[in-house]
């Protein structure tokens, strides 16, 4: 049995995570070696019940008392993230994970918490979202409208100009599914060209779309295929306003077209001037 009993606590103090049981008076009954690593404290400060709260950022015993109480009454509770403090005063970023644990009589006696240090993957997301936040300031400055669909035709990316183009903000757009995006009666155009984009052929042409005002403009489209490891996982589209292009280019067909009139005419003039 002492074997059994030391064996069960060198797992317990050695396991990659933090383990740490918490009464109703918010007060360590145990913890594991490696959550005293983390926090840079001994065994000798724990020659009884310790305070935790000594342990948690002054931001967050509200939330650690909210999620003890649902435990102490539900049994289980959502994982909670909270940031503690080590002996040193650098915080620490964990997860806590808690099963309650109780007497015969049914009483909360106290819980079985696993803590995980977080630390790394905070550091990622807020990475990722200084990505996110860079990839978004370069999108929403470039003229032509962006948007990204997968192959079930749900909205996942919009930079600001597309999402404009519907009078709405990027973020309203993610999320939604085409046929909710694009006005019903551009839909007989458009699906049978994204059915082919979703196959793995590009789609490239020039198409006249309504606006959020009403106006009309015209647009050079392209639905370009997302193809990841030989299949394709949705389609981003690219329109580039070419108004007044096509203004530009009309103008000059009719100039073109008055050029020749007249030079008709002039012609007519000078035959019947010679004869």
């Amino acid at each position: 049995l002492e074997q059994a009993l030391a064996r069960a606590q060198s797992l317990y103090d050695q396991a990659p995570c933090g383990w740490l049981s918490i009464d109703a008076e918010l007060r360590m009954v145990n913890i594991n070696q490696t959550l005293m690593d983390w926090l840079g404290i001994s065994a000798l400060d724990f020659s009884g019940p310790a305070e935790l709260l000594r342990f948690v950022d002054p931001a967050w015993p509200p939330a650690l008392r909210t999620h003890m109480a649902e435990l102490s009454a539900r049994g289980t509770c959502e994982p909670l993230e909270l940031i503690l403090q080590r002996l040193d005063g650098s915080p620490l970023h964990v997860l806590f994970s808690s099963s309650a644990v109780r007497d015969a009589n049914g009483q909360f006696v106290h819980s079985n918490t696993m803590v995980q240090d977080i630390g790394a993957r905070q550091a990622a997301n807020k990475q990722l979202a200084a990505q996110d936040v860079l990839l978004r300031s370069i999108t929403d400055r470039i003229p032509a409208r962006l948007a990204y669909y997968d192959k079930d035709l749900i909205c996942r990316f919009s930079n600001s100009a597309h999402a404009n183009r519907y009078g709405k903000l990027a973020g309203e757009l993610v999320g939604s599914h085409l046929s909710d995006v694009v006005r019903p009666e551009d839909l007989p155009q458009i699906l049978p060209r994204v059915a082919k984009a979703l196959s793995g052929e590009l789609q490239t042409f020039d198409a006249d779309r309504e606006n959020a005002d009403g106006s009309r403009s015209s647009y050079q489209i392209h639905y370009i295929p997302d193809v990841q490891n030989g299949s394709v996982e949705g389609i981003f589209i690219e329109l580039h306003d070419i108004t007044e292009r096509k203004r530009t280019e009309e103008f000059v067909l009719e100039a073109n077209r008055d050029l020749e009139e007249r030079v008709r005419e002039h012609s007519a003039e000078l035959f019947q001037s010679e004869q």
